[in-house]
């Protein structure tokens, strides 16, 4: 099994109404590269770093803008017994995580690194 419990707390995600700057702030803070968007509590996309430095190429000004005008859709769900090889195949380049539904009913992410670590063991 690739989750452990309390790895990438899904705890860490952004409100779509905030704007780029504070969203490449807070990714800044907590060293990430990709964290969810939410919307009143649910999940409505993801950002990711190459989603802010395509959205500043094109239009500076874009920084002022809501995380909403440059997210991208969510990350895919699955449940907590998803095989690493299942996994492997939904984690690519337009995905770089997923998100696995706990026993709880709440949701945690699983990344590439987290892939990493599970394999090598």
């Amino acid at each position: 099994m690739v989750y452990k419990e309390g790895l990438n707390d899904l705890s860490e995600h952004l409100n779509q109404g905030e704007t780029v700057s504070e969203a490449f702030n807070t990714m800044s803070t907590l060293n990430i590269s990709q964290i969810p968007v939410t919307q009143k509590g649910m999940l409505v996309g993801k950002l990711e770093e190459s989603d802010i430095l395509s959205a500043l190429l094109e239009n500076s000004s874009v920084k002022s803008a809501k995380v909403e005008s440059i997210m991208g859709a969510t990350f895919p769900f699955v449940d907590l017994n998803t095989s690493i090889d299942r996994l492997s195949s939904l984690i690519n380049k337009d995905n770089g995580a997923v998100l696995v539904e706990l026993e709880d009913g709440k949701f945690d992410i699983i990344t590439q690194y987290d892939i990493i670590n599970a394999i090598k063991g």
